[in-house]
């Protein structure tokens, strides 16, 4: 995906996406929010993945830009618009680090396409505190891109059973799966990749009942209990070797004074003969 049409796809979905009112900041907020999982389980696969990667930012920034009279170019640079006090001024910029991450848009659209070159050449241009910021900011990003990527992993799996999402019951969800798994079995002459694929949605969209719950909690322990054992044995045998070789070493000090004394006691003998 390319970072421009993911850009230029979400800023063309906004208008659909949000209604910002100058003097209605609170209500807009909360569209925002209810529009960020509407764009990531209803929009465009375009517009899914840009908000997913770059967070609801990209979505919002542009609407808010046009109440505060930000250009599109700046839109989605935080510095770029006006504080809460000033004219035209929404949020400041606390506020919009708080709503849409730490770092904005624009500066995740830089990084990737800056490369590896441009990290090296911000990296040198960093002092040992900004650095520490940059890492905690990008920690903070990828928390959070994570959860909305784990919200399009589900819509993915949806896609891929042909069910509209959230529209089956988890019996009818466990049935589409098992048709799916025997369709793409290799056994049965199916793809082995798209087969491993399945698995892993299955656990995105099927809730494990309580009996399921239980035995998993118990292989669990099982599990953790046989590695205690092992980890254990391990340690006994370890601990055996040393007392066998402490114990080898004192037989050689034992050996080598029974030498040493007899062979004292025999040239002692042969003097006084």
């Amino acid at each position: 995906m390319r970072v421009d049409a993911a850009v230029g796809a979400a800023s063309a979905a906004q208008e659909k996406a949000l209604v910002v009112h100058e003097d209605a900041l609170e209500a807009a907020s909360c569209t925002a929010s209810r529009s960020i999982d509407r764009l990531l389980w209803q929009g465009s696969a375009d517009v899914a993945k840009a908000v997913t990667l770059f967070g609801p930012g990209i979505v919002v920034l542009p609407m808010l830009g046009k109440v505060s009279g930000v250009s599109e170019e700046e839109c989605l640079t935080y510095a770029s618009h006006p504080k809460r006090l000033a004219k035209g001024g929404l949020m400041d910029r606390v506020d919009l680090e708080a709503k849409f991450g730490q770092i904005d848009p624009a500066r995740l659209v830089e990084e990737l396409a800056g490369g590896r070159a441009g990290l090296e050449r911000r990296l040198r241009d960093m002092t040992g505190q900004q650095l520490q910021d940059e890492v905690m900011a990008l920690q903070d990003w990828r928390a959070k891109a994570n959860g909305r990527m784990t919200t399009l992993e589900k819509r993915a799996a949806w896609a891929f059973l042909g069910i509209p999402a959230g529209s089956a019951s988890q019996a009818a969800v466990r049935k589409a799966f098992k048709r799916k798994a025997l369709e793409l079995h290799p056994d049965k002459g199916g793809d082995a990749d798209r087969f491993q694929l399945l698995q892993q949605m299955k656990e995105l969209l099927i809730q494990p009942t309580a009996q399921e719950v239980e035995h998993r909690q118990k292989e669990d322990q099982e599990r953790s209990q046989e590695a205690e054992k092992a980890a254990k044995d391990a340690e006994d045998r370890e601990q055996r070797k040393k007392d066998e070789a402490f114990k080898d070493k004192d037989q050689d000090h034992e050996d080598e004074f029974s030498c040493g004394f007899s062979s004292d006691l025999r040239a002692t003998m042969s003097t006084r003969s």
